[in-house]
């Protein structure tokens, strides 16, 4: 089964052409209320093609391949193993003397419960943290010092734009006109 998705994968990407290609190695972080584990290590090759950026992330020990997929021009959706994930927020984090915008997208599969991402982006590494919203924990991607930084202001951010759960639509509005 794992092969039969990796191949799906590879075509549903292998049509474009590759202009460049950039290799990261990295540690992946897993988050609780007691602090943070290292839990892996991530290899990630940022591979830009005609208008959209892959993000293939190699993970050692658990032996996975995951392909996430942004469009240059238009940030709006990320592509990821789960599905579609939409864009909610965006800050920009200043870290040793340069600006670094990081994307907020969230995952929410309609009629499902305890299924909820948030996804961190940043087009230089690709997904940086993800947060599971019915639980509060979240995993990190850290390349270098600049991507660790990255996640610790993210996570000490008191602005909302870590913890904020994205608000539920409004309801139909036949329901906001009716006077009890």
């Amino acid at each position: 089964m794992r092969i039969v998705s990796l191949l799906i994968t590879l075509a549903f990407f292998g049509g474009q052409t590759c202009k460049k290609q950039t290799e990261l190695s990295g540690i992946v972080k897993k988050y609780n209320y007691r602090g943070a584990t290292v839990i892996d290590t991530v290899f990630v090759e940022l591979e830009q093609q005609d208008d959209t950026i892959l993000y293939k992330e190699k993970y050692v020990k658990w032996g996975a391949l995951v392909i996430n997929k942004i469009h240059k021009k238009d940030r709006n959706i990320l592509r990821t193993i789960e599905g579609i994930s939409y864009l909610v927020n965006t800050k920009d984090f200043k870290i040793f003397d340069k600006n670094y915008r990081i994307y907020k997208f969230l995952y929410d599969e309609i009629n499902s419960s305890d299924e909820e991402f948030v996804y961190f982006f940043c087009e230089k590494y690709g997904i940086i943290l993800t947060r599971w919203l019915h639980e509060g924990l979240g995993t990190s991607l850290e390349y270098d010092k600049t991507s660790t930084e990255l996640v610790k202001q993210i996570l000490a951010d008191t602005t909302g734009f870590y913890m904020a759960t994205p608000p539920p639509p409004p309801p139909p509005p036949p329901l906001l006109d009716k006077k009890e």
